[in-house]
């Protein structure tokens, strides 16, 4: 068994940053073309576990300070809002900054409008687009296909 350093080579801290981070070991391996395997074997190691501990708590509590920063700006926010749909006076600033502001401050303490995404990803065939087309082109959502133009034809037609 080896005894372990005082202190962490540069990529070894650049491990250590990325697991505290949330990347996967494998997400680390691949960011800095190590091996799983050597990522597992350096995190794993106490100065390494003692080192991503520490980068998680000073993360967590700027997170902490941050969010309790931005509470204390939820009223002044809603004020600003009040304040414009009000009376219109909002000291100088155009009216549409101050509310963009303001919005931006209730959207950071979850007090966002709802939202409706939807993410999928799927691996689709030529055959699997062009049934989608025609269930579209049924249900009224696209133009029915119309038969592709013949330039050739037209162009002799006009030239005609």
């Amino acid at each position: 068994m080896t005894e372990e350093p005082a202190t962490l080579r540069t990529h070894y801290q650049e491990c250590v940053r990325l697991t505290a981070a949330g990347l996967k070991p494998s997400e680390v391996a691949q960011a800095m073309g190590l091996s799983t395997k050597q990522v597992k074997r350096i995190v794993d190691s106490d100065i390494a576990q003692e080192r991503i501990t520490n980068l998680q708590r000073e993360r967590d509590e700027r997170s902490l300070d941050i969010s309790v920063r931005l509470q204390a700006l939820c009223e002044p926010a809603v004020n600003i809002i009040q304040a414009a749909l009000t009376s219109g006076d909002l000291s100088g600033l155009k009216a549409s900054d101050q509310l963009k502001a303001a919005f931006g401050v209730l959207d950071r303490n979850g007090h966002s409008p709802v939202q409706k995404s939807l993410n999928v990803t799927a691996k689709m065939t030529d055959e699997d687009y062009e049934e989608i087309r025609r269930r579209a082109r049924r249900a009224g959502i696209l133009p029915q296909a119309q038969a592709p133009i013949d330039v050739e034809a037209e162009v002799v037609a006009k030239e005609a």
